[in-house]
């Protein structure tokens, strides 16, 4: 295997597994945010919990809960973290070790099976601890904020993607039907 075809294939899998691991990362209450967000967050997860008609009872065992997972994801995310560095650190090498980036991977697997391992049992103990229509209304709660989230990535990505290019404002400089800069101009006539 050539050293092109390996540092593609490692990159596309360090951009899957940064993806994943966002995704299954610390929420900003979770402390995975600055602590303005962290307050935000927890505003909000109070809010539904109100909307949700959580009891003082289930109050205290879903923070427990929190709590005990916060130690672990933040582990998993350091580990991730020095994971990714090494796999960059190989990457840059004149003659990266396949062996080594491929003893790397692995390693990243294990601690992406883990956070999902981890989100799932938090998924399953939220179940044992929430009535059956608390979870429901959560669910559909989480479905209706997720769909508002797409709407409105959608909405700020209008006018981006295939065939729309960059446009004016995105460090590009103007568009071609504003002309292409002072370098591209044409000359001046009759010296004007």
């Amino acid at each position: 295997m050539n050293r092109t075809r390996i540092y593609a294939m490692a990159t596309s899998i360090v951009v899957l597994l940064a993806a994943f691991t966002l995704a299954a990362g610390p929420s900003a209450a979770d402390g995975g945010a600055p602590p303005e967000y962290r307050e935000q967050a927890e505003a909000r997860i109070q809010q539904v919990m109100d909307e949700l008609g959580i009891t003082p009872e289930q109050h205290e065992e879903i923070k427990k809960l929190r709590e005990a997972d916060r130690e672990r994801n933040e582990d998993l995310r350091e580990s991730m973290k020095a994971k990714r560095e090494a796999l960059k650190e190989e990457l840059d090498k004149p003659a990266p070790d396949e062996g080594r980036l491929k003893a790397i991977i692995d390693e990243m697997s294990s601690v992406f099976k883990a956070q999902a391992e981890m989100k799932v049992n938090g998924i399953l103990s939220m179940k044992k601890i929430l009535t059956p229509e608390q979870d429901q209304k959560l669910r559909e709660k989480m479905e209706k904020d997720m769909a508002e989230r797409k709407r409105m990535w959608k909405e700020r990505m209008k006018g981006h993607g295939p065939g729309h290019g960059m446009g004016p404002g995105h460090g590009m400089g103007p568009g071609m039907e504003e002309g292409m800069g002072p370098a591209f101009e044409d000359p001046p006539e009759n010296g004007e």
